[in-house]
């Protein structure tokens, strides 16, 4: 068998099912208290390495970590709701490998997330207001 971007994503899928659905490993993660999840994986024509992440229950999403310094940081207000065309979104997180729209956003009434850039952000989300002096 020789590895493609196809047959790793069917053979991510089929680990999945079978390692975290109902299999013996479950009891095990639920009497832990943790979640699992295979992460990126690594392929070359012969072999795969499929990265193995374990967490706690509670624990926070990447993106919700370092959110509430980076707001601090650039004057924004996570407990702000922000409304655009009608409708309320929340800053839910922050994204540190990107460099143009770090931040996440989520409309409150779909649940669906976006991500902004920082002077969209500041409009949105802004502790300060600007003034302008004549």
């Amino acid at each position: 068998m020789e590895f493609s971007k196809p047959t790793v994503r069917a053979l991510r899928e089929r680990l999945d099912e079978s390692m975290f659905g109902n299999s013996v490993i479950k009891p095990i993660l639920l009497e832990l208290g943790v979640n699992a999840s295979l992460g990126n994986a690594k392929f070359d024509d012969d072999r795969v390495t499929f990265q193995l992440i374990i967490e706690n229950k509670d624990a926070l999403r990447e993106i919700e970590r370092d959110l509430p310094d980076m707001a601090k940081l650039y004057g924004l207000d996570t407990t702000k709701i922000g409304k655009h065309k009608g409708k309320s979104f929340s800053l839910v997180g922050w994204k540190r490998r990107a460099r143009k729209e770090p931040w996440v956003i989520q409309d409150l009434e779909s649940g669906t997330e976006y991500i902004i850039g920082l002077s969209y952000a500041q409009n949105l989300f802004g502790t300060e207001e600007l003034t302008t002096t004549e």
